[in-house]
């Protein structure tokens, strides 16, 4: 008598599929409120790298990475922003990530993503242990953490890459990896996460930091926010001493930044409070919840996350309204044109 087979082995599948629906209704429902909350036409969409051909996405799927299949098709932006050498992917297995909500899934993603640097596995292989690569997840860095190159064998973050080459088209580069290179709990916030702190040889992430401030400051006196880069200028020898190691950063632009006559120290603070270290989309802030603080480069001043209660439906943060959503942007920074400045008497203070 034959026996029944056993589809024990393929047990995770269906929560797969579950995850992957799960994060299409994510993404529609931020895309829905970027649309609907700005009050006009949306910003021009950043079509970024990656950009997979149908059939890199199916060799994904076929190959058991079908929610990072899913992510790079549907929210390219997740990856960088175009370039001829956009990225390096380390896709994670279906099996591992199929439990994480969207929100962690995202995270992650940005965390298994070398930034602008496209690199084969023979490209990886002539890397010394312990370089460090920048990834897109504000401040975490990935290592090579061990070679064996006949065998044409590399860790990083002590997860071998399983799938080398899977896609190398265009300007991105996919490995497959059996783990994420970090240990996720679903029960975990993403920025809890106890993310391993690699010894580093900094050159790789030297490579690729650096806020491009000259630039920032031209495209905020050619979309009219003069007043506020002239402030901004003001304060830049400060940043660029506290800020050295930042690698990204959002910017909520006001029309102005009130009295002129303000002291330098009490200017300094009023702007470092309209920046945060780390980039995000107007997509990216409609997903978080109400209420979510979002630390500044002001010593201890926090932003808030505030309700849509407003007439216009335009999402505010510590109760300004965001009136141009994504004005600016590029890989290393996010600018948000602003209602009016905040007031330092208003925010929250983190502890």
């Amino acid at each position: 008598m034959e026996k029944p087979s056993c589809l024990c082995s393929n047990w995770w599948r269906g929560p797969v599929y579950f995850t992957i629906a799960a994060m299409l209704a994510f993404l529609a429902i931020t895309a829905a409120f970027h649309a609907s909350g700005s009050g006009h036409s949306a910003a021009p969409v950043e079509h970024a790298s990656p950009h997979l051909s149908p059939n890199a996405s199916l060799i994904l799927r076929n190959s058991g990475f079908g929610i990072f299949a899913a992510l790079m098709q549907l929210s390219p932006d997740l990856f960088g922003s175009p370039s001829s050498n956009c990225c390096t992917v380390f896709a994670v297995k279906d099996s591992a990530i199929h439990s994480l909500g969207p929100l962690m899934v995202r995270d992650l993603a940005k965390y298994q993503t070398i930034a602008a640097a496209n690199l084969s596995v023979e490209q990886l292989l002539k890397k010394p242990e312990k370089t460090c690569f920048e990834t897109l997840l504000h401040f975490k860095n990935v290592s090579v953490t061990r070679k064996v190159a006949r065998k044409r064998l590399i860790e990083i973050n002590r997860i071998p890459i399983s799938d080398p080459n899977l896609i190398l088209e265009g300007g991105v580069t996919v490995h497959g990896v059996a783990s994420p290179f970090a240990p996720l709990d679903q029960r975990r916030d993403f920025s809890s996460v106890p993310f391993p702190n690699p010894s580093c040889d900094p050159v790789e992430v030297k490579k690729h930091s650096g806020i491009q401030w000259m630039k920032i400051l031209q495209s905020l006196r050619s979309k009219g926010y003069a007043a506020f880069a002239a402030g901004l200028q003001s304060v830049h020898p400060i940043l660029m001493k506290e800020g050295s190691n930042l690698s990204s950063v959002t910017i909520f632009a006001p029309p102005d930044l009130g009295s002129v006559a303000t002291p330098p120290p009490v200017l300094a603070d009023i702007v470092k409070v309209h920046l945060l270290p780390r980039r995000f989309t107007y997509q990216e802030l409609s997903s978080l919840r109400d209420e979510a603080s979002l630390k500044t480069l002001a010593s201890g001043q926090e932003l808030v996350v505030t309700s849509r209660h407003n007439q216009t439906q335009r999402l505010s943060v510590s109760g300004v309204e965001i009136t141009a959503p994504n004005l600016i942007k590029a890989r290393d920074f996010m600018v948000h044109g602003m209602a009016r400045a905040f007031e330092i008497a208003e925010l929250h203070h983190s502890s």
